[in-house]
């Protein structure tokens, strides 16, 4: 009996690509990374507790020629269930309960700077209220 190799590498390879998407992302500058420990942090040290979960808001600034509906339906398919997106002026906010976790937020900002790239449109920043 001969196995072609080929043919069950190409199964493997679907049947992975399946179970584990690919987070398609623009990796933070050392800038941008600092930028968000620093934000953690003066959440933290304005009396914010860490663990418990902080209504976040990350911020895509549209351009008059942005692609809104692809922007929104990217938002909406992405792995990090927002329970509200939508226009506030000239902004798409997506808006997250989540704990402060640095290295969750670099992950969403990533993915989104990706999606607002890709839809003609700018990453700016998230931010959110302190949570005692």
């Amino acid at each position: 009996m001969l196995i072609n190799y080929n043919k069950v590498f190409a199964f493997l390879c679907l049947i992975l690509s399946c179970k584990a998407p690919v987070n398609k992302g623009i990796p933070l500058s050392p800038e941008e990374r600092q930028a968000t420990r620093d934000a953690v942090q003066r959440f933290i040290d304005g009396g914010s507790n860490a663990n418990k979960p902080h209504d976040l808001e990350f911020i895509i600034a549209l351009k008059p020629d942005s692609n809104l509906k692809q922007l929104e339906a990217d938002v909406k398919a992405s792995e990090f269930q927002f329970y509200s997106v939508g226009i506030s002026k000239k902004d798409f906010i997506a808006r997250r309960l989540m704990k402060l976790d640095f290295e969750a937020i670099v992950n969403i900002e990533s993915r989104l700077m990706y999606i607002a790239q890709k839809s003609n449109a700018k990453y700016e920043g998230w931010g959110g209220f302190e949570v005692d």
